[in-house]
């Protein structure tokens, strides 16, 4: 069993790092066993919302305890918030509040007007939801898991909102944003 050790009533970024990096290295691994693959066709059973803001009607998933320590996790491209759907379904991972996201502009995630998929576009459309977690949480630190893309697009997040966030996981991420852009 996973067991995190707290200071002051949150979850250390650290400690959640630990925890969270030996599962996403052996995800390929879950997504095969039966156990993991009968709780991923049981996606419906996990909430999901709409958040809308700015220019934009972000799809969020939810998984975990709503009052945990928030962790937002951040597709690649291509991708959806479904990609880390086994993640908020992990019965080790319970605990915490859950979040995974459609970028805008992917999966359900619609922008109302032109849509801007640049990086700096992505950071101030998904600044400000992140802030908002942060003011609802103000005690809890916020944990950002990002793949690929995701991983490209939060070093800007985190210096865009560097008071909003407390600790990133980043996971495969380029380092030139050219080099991640779509190809087609």
């Amino acid at each position: 069993m996973l067991t995190m050790s707290r200071f002051q009533g949150m979850v250390r970024p650290r400690n959640v790092f630990f925890a969270l990096t030996p599962l996403v290295l052996v995800s390929g691994c879950l997504a095969l066993s039966g156990e993991y693959e009968s709780r991923f066709a049981d996606i419906d059973s996990i909430g999901e919302r709409i958040v809308c803001f700015n220019a934009v009607d972000l799809h969020i998933v939810d998984g975990g305890n709503p009052a945990g320590q928030p962790v937002v996790f951040i597709h690649g491209t291509p991708g959806s918030a479904e990609f880390f759907a086994s993640y908020l379904l992990h019965p080790d991972l319970q605990d915490l509040r859950l979040m995974s996201l459609d970028r805008p502009g992917w999966g359900t995630s619609l922008a109302r007007n032109q849509f801007d998929g640049t990086l700096a576009a992505q950071s101030a459309m998904l600044g400000e939801f992140l802030c908002g977690i942060k003011s609802a949480n103000p005690s809890q630190q916020l944990l950002i898991v990002a793949h690929s893309y995701g991983a490209t697009l939060t070093p800007l997040l985190v210096m865009d909102y560097q008071q909003c966030i407390s600790a990133v996981l980043l996971l495969a991420g380029a380092a030139d944003p050219d080099l991640a852009a779509p190809r087609w």
